[in-house]
């Protein structure tokens, strides 16, 4: 991404690219992004929980809606969902 397009632009081309949606980037989706980015949130953390909202779908334990612009750039759902997808992370694996 250039460092001449806006970050929210460019998180939101990110987003996009990552779950094959194709959202409009009007200036309500702009806020969206400005709050989320305000709470320190970048690519890493979009790359994080897309990841795991997928793996989520796949295994049934998640609906595709989770993924909808609206439903992601929800502040405490993403932040929940950081949080998850960093606590996997970091399970031990246990032989059983």
């Amino acid at each position: 991404m250039t460092n001449k397009t806006p970050i929210y632009q460019q998180l939101h081309a990110l987003y996009c690219s990552l779950t094959m949606r194709n959202v409009t980037f009007d200036f309500g989706v702009m806020m969206r992004w400005e709050m989320w980015h305000a709470k320190g949130w970048g690519e890493d953390e979009l790359h994080t929980v897309i990841r795991f909202i997928k793996r989520k779908i796949s295994r049934k334990e998640r609906r595709d809606e989770s993924l909808r612009l609206h439903n992601f750039l929800d502040i405490a759902r993403f932040e929940d969902d950081l949080i998850d997808a960093r606590g996997v992370g970091r399970r031990p694996i246990v032989d059983r």
